[in-house]
């Protein structure tokens, strides 16, 4: 179980060992939340036949997680599986608010909701 924006780290155990793991095989987990909105990660090589992937989910919901692209690894492709999201009463804004991006103008950050991110400082940059 999990909250909204929280990284939560999905493991898996490839069936093969690989000589070079990242040109041999590019296991892209599909997430797919309650609303039916679809979202894609790479899953990254982390030792002898472990690979991880990680995941913040902008919504709660139940989650669900597949191998989309399948890899010809046994392993990898029986990959899937649910992420439980639960509401969060934490009021911090990347929780409330998402993660930070670029507006679409390019001219400030905003939040993935839209919010626009105020930074306000309370002493000058530079003093002489």
């Amino acid at each position: 179980m999990t909250r909204p924006w929280q990284t939560t780290e999905v493991s898996m155990l490839s069936a093969r060992t690989y000589a070079n793991p990242y040109r041999d095989v590019e296991p892209i987990i599909t997430f797919t939340g309650p609303d039916g909105r679809r979202l894609d990660r790479p899953a990254f090589w982390d030792g002898d036949r472990t690979w991880r992937v990680r995941f913040a989910a902008p919504s709660i919901g139940d989650w669900s997680y597949a191998v989309e692209q399948l890899t010809g690894d046994p392993g990898l492709d029986a990959c899937r599986g649910l992420i439980p999201v639960v509401d969060d009463p934490d009021d911090r804004a990347i929780f409330v608010h998402g993660f930070l991006e670029a507006a679409p103008n390019g001219r400030y950050l905003q939040y993935a909701d839209g919010t626009p991110l105020l930074l306000a400082r309370r002493y000058p940059l530079a003093v002489r």
